[in-house]
């Protein structure tokens, strides 16, 4: 992470590297091999599965979020990737599933009809006992 700081600010230009890595307390040998050092597997493999990402992303035309692009990798594509590692790419990539909006049927449906005699919730929850052990509710305006 402090090679990487060193880089960016070394292509500002505004500092020296050896300054830098003084002031980071890392060794400018230690900087120079690490820009000369190839990508590791690790890094490598998230480039690959970037592209994966983005295809099925994009196939699902930007409906689907990290559970389901984790399946169609998985299922489809036979890659072995876990869950929190499909969340950082897609995350890093900007992808974000739509939301759904409020007219979906799945989220209207109504199992329930409100009758008029009921009261709101906060006056529900204040029944009272009687004597007799029955519950009793309080009148909602009537």
């Amino acid at each position: 992470m402090k090679f990487a700081y060193v880089a960016a600010e070394k292509a500002r230009g505004e500092f020296k590297v050896s300054e830098l890595c003084r002031a980071l307390r890392v060794s400018p040998s230690g900087f120079y091999a690490w820009c000369k050092r190839e990508p590791s597997e690790h890094a490598k493999k998230d480039v690959e599965l970037r592209v994966l990402i983005r295809a099925s992303f994009d196939k699902s035309r930007r409906n689907y979020g990290s559970p389901r692009i984790l399946r169609d990798l998985v299922e489809d594509d036979g890659q072995k990737v876990g869950r929190n590692r499909v969340i950082r790419i897609m995350q890093e990539e900007g992808l974000k599933a739509r939301v759904r909006n409020g007219s979906s049927a799945r989220r209207t449906a109504t199992t329930t009809s409100r009758s008029r005699r009921m009261c709101s919730t906060a006056s529900f929850k204040r029944r009272r006992r009687t004597s007799a052990g029955s519950v009793t509710r309080p009148r909602c305006g009537r």
